[in-house]
């Protein structure tokens, strides 16, 4: 399965070859912020967190990274085969 993924201002937009009901979608982590890993199988373990105070209506900006920037290659990429 080939997928095509494009991030455009915070949308995640996925394009996929094969869909069917019961198939799995791997989902990987590419880039994380405020010193946090991703682990070998993709995934970051660590929670971001929340400032969002519910009872006041109220957040604090002071967790997160105004720009995240990686680098990702899709090890399972096959250029002959059509994505739509």
């Amino acid at each position: 399965m080939r997928r095509t993924i494009l991030f455009v201002t915070g949308l995640l937009i996925m394009g996929l070859s094969h869909l069917a009901v019961a198939q799995q979608i791997p989902t990987e982590d590419v880039a994380v912020s405020d010193g946090r890993k991703i682990d070998a199988d993709g995934r970051c373990k660590t929670p971001l967190g929340s400032t969002v105070d519910i009872a006041e209506a109220t957040y604090e900006n002071s967790i997160g990274d105004a720009l995240l920037m990686a680098y990702w290659k899709d090890p399972a990429f096959n250029p002959q085969e059509r994505v739509f």
